[in-house]
């Protein structure tokens, strides 16, 4: 899944067997189906349920939620099921998670107005890309 990622948009192909493999007992074969399906972006639309349902499994709920704001983060309807898990992962233990939280929350810009509050707190982080991702978060929650 991870060669794949480097593909990006060129392995649509994929999109079925990263379907399936999101649902594999192994935490690293689901976060890099993840991972990939976000890297194809747009062309992964059909993976859209699949990575909502990988939104209630903890480990993968921050990877799935910033592979839907690779997707799809026009839709208000995946910015209603993606934003609260991004938001609780801005308060997780790894910064790289937390940025990618912050940066996945910018992709959605003013959809992810409920993120705001959280945002703020996160631009005070003490990883400072942490701060930069959630202060360029802020901005595109504003519009700016």
């Amino acid at each position: 899944a991870v060669a794949i990622a480097a593909i990006g948009p060129g392995a649509a192909e994929a999109i079925p067997a990263l379907q399936k493999a999101l649902a594999d007992d192994d935490f690293d074969v689901r976060h890099a189906a993840a991972y990939a399906l976000g890297q194809i972006g747009e062309d992964a639309r059909a993976a859209t349920s699949n990575l909502t349902n990988a939104l209630n499994d903890d480990a993968t709920a921050a990877i799935a939620a910033w592979a839907l704001a690779q997707i799809d983060s026009e839709s208000e309807k995946v910015a209603q099921v993606a934003v609260p898990s991004l938001i609780v992962s801005l308060d997780a233990n790894d910064a790289i998670q937390r940025e990618q939280a912050a940066h996945a929350l910018a992709e959605f810009g003013a959809l992810a107005a409920d993120a705001k509050d959280a945002l703020v707190y996160a631009s005070e982080d003490p990883d400072p890309i942490v701060r930069a991702a959630a202060t360029r978060a802020l901005k595109a929650v504003a519009g700016e």
